[in-house]
């Protein structure tokens, strides 16, 4: 039985830049190079928990040991191919946990125990990874789990200006962009953005006036009015 089941838990919040920042700085600090491994490329994959978990070493690293910026993906959820990409410190973190823990080319990097026999942790214990981390500074671990890390990048791509919705839902592998609007909670954000900015309590409220209707032309009339201006011009300038 899943655990939210006859649960309305909505979407889970994403974490904030700062939020971000200090989760990570928690993780090294801890000393946990698998957990922060897992944070760091969780967040910038922008990949579901069923496909983060399914990662093997050879997704992020060459054979010739170098670390991939990008890679392609088959999502478990719609069996559609996405690029994911990996920055310059999600790819130190990856070569610091993969050299520590010994893991070869095909094993998968987040697993129960060590060996090439080893399977990936589950999705429950990823799930409690992430409220240990976010209760570590100071949230409330109910209201983020998985698909936390899944939203956070996007929306600050999309909030910093630095990304269209477009090209999000490219790298998210929606199908639409309306889907990925309503991902990303922009008609929702706006609304109450709108809503928090109009105080109507406010003296210096000022409603804007209803616009007056602008005429609207026909072509007909507008070569007429062309024709009509250009008589006038030769009237006044023609000796």
């Amino acid at each position: 039985m899943p655990w939210n089941s006859d649960k309305c838990v909505g979407p889970r919040k994403e974490l904030s830049l700062s939020e971000v920042q200090q989760i990570e700085q928690y993780l090294l600090l801890e000393k946990s190079g698998h957990d922060r491994c897992l944070f760091m490329l969780a967040i910038d994959s922008m990949l579901r928990c069923s496909d983060v978990l399914r990662l093997k070493v050879e997704d992020v690293r060459r054979l010739d040991g170098s670390m991939r910026e990008t890679f392609l993906w088959k999502q478990k959820k719609t069996k559609k191919g996405v690029y994911a990409s990996i920055t310059l410190d999600t790819q130190k973190a990856c070569r610091e946990w993969i050299s520590f823990s010994g893991k070869s080319f095909g094993d998968f990097l987040f697993t129960r125990g060590k060996g090439k026999q080893a399977q990936p942790i589950s999705a429950g214990y990823y799930r409690d990874l992430i409220k240990l981390w976010v209760g570590a500074i100071g949230l409330d671990e109910k209201e983020y789990s998985t698909h936390s890390l899944r939203r956070t990048k996007p929306i600050l791509l999309y909030d910093h200006d630095i990304l269209s919705v477009e090209n999000i839902s490219l790298l998210l592998g929606h199908k639409d962009t309306k889907t990925t609007m309503h991902y990303l909670g922009l008609s929702r954000k706006n609304a109450l953005e709108k809503a928090r900015d109009f105080n109507i309590f406010s003296r210096k409220v000022k409603i804007r006036s209803e616009s007056v209707r602008q005429p609207t032309f026909s072509k007909k009339d507008l070569d007429y009015l062309a024709q009509q201006v250009a008589r006038l011009l030769k009237h006044r300038f023609d000796p």
